[in-house]
């Protein structure tokens, strides 16, 4: 009975001093034991993660591992039982370059453009076809709108308000277009810019000839006066504001020459001494606007990697200016008689007086210009750099021109609009 209590005492005395060593010892264990189980040795990896086809012994791990509730790096775990398992991490793959747009610098930026646009100018006629000598319906005889070359040179200086540039820009553009000749031997092309409304200034009822050769040459100088600036959307796309003045003046000049007249009418009344009615065979004509007027738009870049970049460009201006035309009647031919068998014939002869014609009204005209293009980017020296751009560029000109209906004095001529289009080259400095 004693020895029995004394080892009750005994139980009850070690027990409860053993018990947190116990404890203490567990944890450790199943912590070591999870530890075991993370860090598996490579060739267990092998079988259960992943197994290259070209390298089976090449395995990866990620290249963080949990130990103790804390994120460290494979390789700090594995120095902790150097003398059990080799280790080796995974290299995440390196996220795709973002460019990063250029912040507003101050920079003075110099730029040259090489334009090859085709014009198109509307209501521009030279005579008209008869469907009696070529296949109905008849054709019309106009200018051939071609491509030619022009040339656009611009300034921007960085301001020190706000960041805004001042750009100052000049477009100069003044292609010719070949002649058009246009024949019949049956004289049915009709000479639509001689029919007026007075026989002094047309042929009356002779409106047909043999031969039609007209000649369309356009003049055109703009000056743009811009503020700018740039605004960040995000990493790598970019807005510019455009606000500004532009001026324009547009002169157009077509010279058409008509032979071989079909005359069938010699003169008007009175019998006795019958007016002559005159047979331009020369017509001149010239047409300038002159214009001034706000403009506003915007430019956007969408930057790539290896300095490429996307730009588009979009400008509306509305312009108030004077539109002056000339028409002038020249080489004149008289014709008296009249044709058998009430009489004797038709007799022709150089009329030395030429007729003018002039219109000088005041009036507004719009325009739109568009630009689409790729370019490439490279530096310069240490703040220097260079762009090259290639793109397309559009402008179209509403109420541009007066000259449909210039024949008719009586009339107030119409505006008729012009298009321009066609690729372009730039080279920009940044200096």
């Amino acid at each position: 009975m004693r020895s029995d209590k004394s080892d009750r005492k005994i139980k009850q005395t070690v027990y409860p001093k053993t018990l947190p060593i116990c404890l203490f010892w567990m944890s450790f264990s199943l912590l070591y034991a999870s530890e075991i189980e993370v860090l598996e040795p490579l060739s267990m990896v092998q079988e259960n993660i992943f197994l290259e086809e070209s390298n089976a012994e090449q395995m990866v791990f990620s290249n963080e591992t949990s130990f103790f509730g804390e994120e460290i790096a494979a390789s700090s775990v594995a120095g902790l039982f150097p003398d059990r398992i080799n280790w080796t991490t995974k290299k995440k793959a390196a996220p795709p370059e973002i460019p990063v747009a250029a912040k507003p610098t101050k920079s003075l930026r110099v730029s040259i453009d090489a334009l090859y646009f085709k014009p198109i100018q509307d209501s521009l006629k030279y005579g008209q076809t008869n469907s009696i000598s070529f296949s109905p319906p008849g054709n019309t005889i106009g200018p051939s709108f071609t491509y030619d070359w022009g040339v656009r040179g611009s300034l921007a200086i960085p301001l020190r308000y706000d960041d805004w540039d001042l750009s100052a820009a000049y477009t100069y553009f003044h292609p010719t277009m070949p002649t058009v000749h246009k024949t019949d031997d049956n004289q049915y092309l009709f000479m639509v810019l001689t029919q007026s409304f007075f026989p002094q200034v047309n042929n009356f009822s002779n409106v047909q000839c043999g031969d039609i050769k007209g000649k369309w040459r356009l003049k055109m100088d703009l000056l743009n006066i811009e503020l700018k600036r740039i605004c960040l959307v995000s990493r790598s796309f970019l807005i510019k504001p455009i606000i500004g003045i532009q001026l324009a003046e547009v002169k157009q000049r077509i010279v058409v020459n008509y032979g071989r007249f079909w005359i069938v009418n010699g003169g008007v009344l009175p019998l006795d001494n019958p007016i002559p009615i005159l047979n331009a065979q020369k017509i001149i004509s010239a047409n300038e606007v002159y214009g001034v007027g706000p403009e506003f738009g915007g430019e956007m870049s969408f930057l790539m990697p290896k300095n490429f970049r996307l730009f588009l460009k979009s400008a509306f201006a509305c312009m108030f200016g004077r539109f002056n035309t000339t028409m002038k009647y020249a080489e004149n031919l008289g014709s008296i008689g009249s044709l058998p068998p009430n009489g004797t014939g038709i007799t022709t002869t150089p009329y030395p007086e030429n007729q003018v014609l002039k219109v000088n009204v005041a009036g507004s005209f719009t325009m739109i210009q568009i630009q689409g293009a790729f370019s490439k980017e490279w530096k310069m020296g240490k703040n220097g750099s260079g762009d090259f751009m290639l793109g397309w560029e559009t402008q179209f000109w509403w109420n541009l021109s007066r000259m449909n209906g210039f024949n008719q004095p009586s009339l107030t001529s119409l505006g008729a609009d012009m298009s321009l289009q066609g690729p372009y080259a730039r080279l920009e400095l940044n200096f």
